[in-house]
């Protein structure tokens, strides 16, 4: 069993305390793959953390931000087995879907930097009128376990790279990939406080979603979720909230498609992770 490092804040590992938060694997029946600990304070040190590190991040510029994420991208590249290990052990997906979950994170620098360089150039807009773009500050995220690291990582980069530090709360049925990207940004040695990882239940998000310094959140998860944070985050304004819930996704088949084909993309479209995405067909 992996040894628990405990909440990423500020540049280094913080040791576990508080409640126990244990991951099994439900490909084994339910064995025990990793045990660490959670507890809500740890998101004030790590909003604290970014709040402090983030002005100086966005003084840089985008191209001197991209180059220092570069060192992330590489520093996951050099780590993907074991990245894909901890996927695997935690969700128990097939070690295909693992490896390819950990080809989107890497490619998502260069996706994120292409959209960046398209859509946030700015600029006048009518004589006398110029729109800028400016970073929120602080930016949490909550992922799901379904994708672990990709939806952790998917938003986490763009807010990056447009100058926010960010807080990410991996799920709290796979705090061992947390662990692994933590690492990860460890080895990158990014600015401490850019890049904050913490551990742990609902009790960590509804910290996140109460916190003033966290200014944007990004959550991924079940529409019951979604719903209570929209709740909680109604007396906040400035917080931006960003939601992606669970969906009834349809899908159309012609008559004149291929009919071999369109079979092949439902059953896939269905069942691939046993139909536990938010993509699934299910209608």
């Amino acid at each position: 069993m992996a040894q628990a490092l405990g909440n990423f804040i500020n540049g280094a590992f913080v040791a576990p305390s508080g409640e126990p938060l244990v991951s099994r694997n439900p490909a084994a029946d339910g064995a025990v793959v990793f045990e660490t600990g959670t507890t809500p304070r740890a998101v004030a040190d790590a909003a604290g953390a970014a709040a402090a590190a983030q002005p100086a991040w966005a003084q840089l510029t985008t191209a001197e931000r991209a180059a220092a994420l570069d060192r992330l991208k590489h520093a996951i590249a050099a780590r993907a087995d074991g990245l894909a290990d901890a996927i695997v052990l935690e969700t128990g997906k097939i070690r295909s879907e693992a490896k390819t979950e950990i080809t989107t994170l890497i490619n998502r620098f260069d996706l994120a930097r292409a959209a960046v360089a398209s859509e946030l150039a700015g600029g006048q807009v009518a004589p006398g009128e110029h729109l800028r773009y400016q970073p929120l500050g602080v930016v949490g995220v909550i992922g799901p376990f379904n994708f672990p690291l990709h939806l952790c990582h998917a938003p986490a980069i763009p807010a990056l790279l447009t100058g926010n530090a960010v807080v990410i709360k991996p799920s709290d049925l796979t705090p061992l990939c947390g662990q692994r990207y933590a690492e990860a940004v460890q080895a990158a040695d990014l600015p401490p406080g850019v890049i904050n990882v913490v551990l742990g239940t609902g009790a960590i998000g509804a910290a996140m979603v109460e916190h003033a310094a966290i200014r944007g959140l990004n959550f991924t998860g079940s529409w019951a979720v979604g719903r209570r944070i929209l709740q909680a985050a109604i007396d906040r304004p400035e917080l931006l909230v960003a939601l992606e819930l669970g969906g009834k996704n349809t899908c159309v088949v012609l008559e004149d498609c291929a009919l071999r084909q369109a079979v092949h993309e439902v059953v896939v479209g269905g069942y691939l992770s046993a139909g536990q995405r938010c993509t699934g067909t299910e209608r």
